[in-house]
């Protein structure tokens, strides 16, 4: 995963150079540091460094990727303005896919599969956790309860549909996540067991 302000252990072209003798297929923009993103303007700056990372990237023959928290819906602005709205109309959608994240756009407040539907020309991969109902708003990942995070199938988030459109878009990947848990191959084998029924 890439991201702008972390020291990067490696440059952007040892990075793709690596990936093509690996053979990956995707390269994903995974985060931006909370300093990164405290207002729209920052939100366009991180949008020309993605756009120029992602051609460089593309041009490798290599997938590049959007990957979602909630801190992209945060409402940045006195007359209104999120940063997602700069990144859905300024990010050169012809380039980068999107890797979404649903258990973060339902902390937004978003309903995935509306998410997911409205963005379908764009979707490449999705990361599957669960949610519980009532979970709240929350945009500072940082500070979201563990609890929220389940297991799939254990929460309110609608799999079924979520997977059934993300097959319908042509996702080419399936990602099984859980932040945190309490029991990480218990939760795995939860998730595993709901998906294989």
């Amino acid at each position: 995963e890439l991201s702008p302000g972390a020291a990067p252990k490696q440059t952007l072209d040892e990075m793709i150079e690596a990936a093509v003798k690996c053979g990956v297929t995707d390269l994903v923009f995974g985060y931006m540091l909370p300093a990164e993103r405290a207002n729209l303007t920052d939100f366009g700056r991180r949008v020309q460094e993605i756009n120029a990372a992602h051609a460089r990237i593309a041009s490798a023959g290599i997938t590049p990727c959007y990957h979602n928290h909630s801190f992209e819906f945060k409402d940045l602005s006195i007359f209104g303005g999120m940063g997602w709205e700069t990144l859905q109309y300024q990010i050169d959608w012809s380039v980068t896919k999107l890797q979404v994240d649903v258990f973060w756009i339902r902390m937004s407040g978003f309903i995935p599969t509306v998410f997911m539907s409205q963005h379908r020309d764009k979707l490449r991969s999705v990361h599957l956790k669960d949610a519980p109902r009532g979970c709240g708003l929350h945009f500072d990942e940082h500070a979201v309860p563990h609890e929220l995070f389940l297991p799939v199938g254990q929460g309110d988030i609608p799999f079924e549909e979520v997977i059934a459109l993300a097959e319908e878009a042509g996702c080419a990947y399936y990602i099984v996540e859980q932040d945190f848990s309490p029991d990480p191959l218990a939760d795995i084998r939860l998730s595993a067991d709901y998906l294989k029924a």
